[in-house]
């Protein structure tokens, strides 16, 4: 079952995450998770001004089973097919990286045409791999942190079935050649609700670091012994509206020693 995280609902788990991906806390974040389905595909997109890229992985195992996390990278229209594989073992407690070496000698190959020599194909190789890993890592991470909020009590976000591809979208595929989904094929898609939407709010607002006199308290998963996984809604902490609070902000006189900051 595909899962799509964008958007807001990608903003708030990437508030969630690590800072890093160290085979601590990979090991750690996944101890216990069970995936939604045996075969699991996640994925999500980055946009800007130059660049459109769409990223995730294919994850199966678990259940006492190693976690297989096979990364996926679209950028600018061209796939780029992985040559490695993240497993995740917790029965030897490591992450490692598994390397296709088909894949990875077709690479060499086709960096060799573009007149790259041997050393400096394994440099881009090895910068592959690095993006290639962090790709694994953070989608099996990110799966795993939308799952439990969704099944969080006071969950922040919903997840909600759509068809996987438009009638347009699989007429327009057809006639390119490529080969479309059975008719009646879901995703998820991962959406934030109102308590989501909050949690962004406050985020937000408390992002410049300043403190204020009515401010949000920012929303956060809390896992208790007897219920499980809880969501903690934000809220507002302190007296006045945090949102509509009016600013003064006055310019610093010329030659002023010590300008005063914005209240």
């Amino acid at each position: 079952m595909p899962f799509v995280l964008n958007g807001e609902a990608l903003e708030l788990v990437r508030d969630l995450a690590p800072e890093s991906y160290s085979e601590e806390i990979i090991l750690e974040r996944l101890r216990d998770f069970r995936l939604p389905h045996p075969m699991s595909w996640i994925e999500h997109e980055h946009r800007s001004e130059e660049t459109f890229e769409r990223l995730g992985a294919l994850i199966r195992g678990g259940d006492g089973e190693p976690f297989m996390v096979i990364p996926f990278l679209e950028a600018n229209g061209m796939f780029y097919e992985p040559f490695c594989m993240l497993v995740v073992d917790h029965a030897k407690n490591e992450v490692s990286l598994g390397i296709n070496h088909l894949v990875l000698n077709a690479h060499i190959e086709h960096l060799f045409d573009l007149g790259l020599d041997r050393d400096q194909a394994v440099r881009k190789m090895e910068e592959g791999k690095q993006i290639f890993a962090e790709i694994a890592a953070m989608s099996v991470v990110h799966l795993r942190d939308a799952v439990e909020l969704m099944g969080a009590k006071n969950a922040p976000m919903d997840g909600r079935r759509e068809p996987l591809m438009s009638r347009q979208e699989r007429r327009a595929l057809a006639r390119k050649g490529g080969e479309t989904p059975e008719a009646g094929t879901q995703t998820t898609r991962i959406v934030l609700n109102a308590e989501g939407r909050a949690h962004l709010t406050a985020m937000r607002e408390t992002s410049d670091g300043r403190p204020r006199r009515a401010h949000w308290v920012r929303g956060h998963l809390m896992r208790t012994p007897t219920k499980g996984p809880v969501w903690r809604s934000a809220h507002v902490r302190g007296f006045g509206d945090p949102i509509m609070s009016p600013r003064l902000v006055t310019a610093a006189s010329e030659g002023a020693d010590d300008p005063m900051p914005s209240p």
